[in-house]
């Protein structure tokens, strides 16, 4: 497996993940509003 594939795909979950954090909080942030 490529060392640069890995960091491609490591860099694509963060990104998922930070997406997936700011849809959450922006539900949060309408229900108390």
């Amino acid at each position: 497996m490529d060392s640069t594939d890995t960091l491609e795909r490591l860099n694509n979950s963060i990104e998922y993940v930070e997406h997936n954090i700011g849809m959450i909080a922006a539900r949060l942030a309408i229900q108390n509003i």
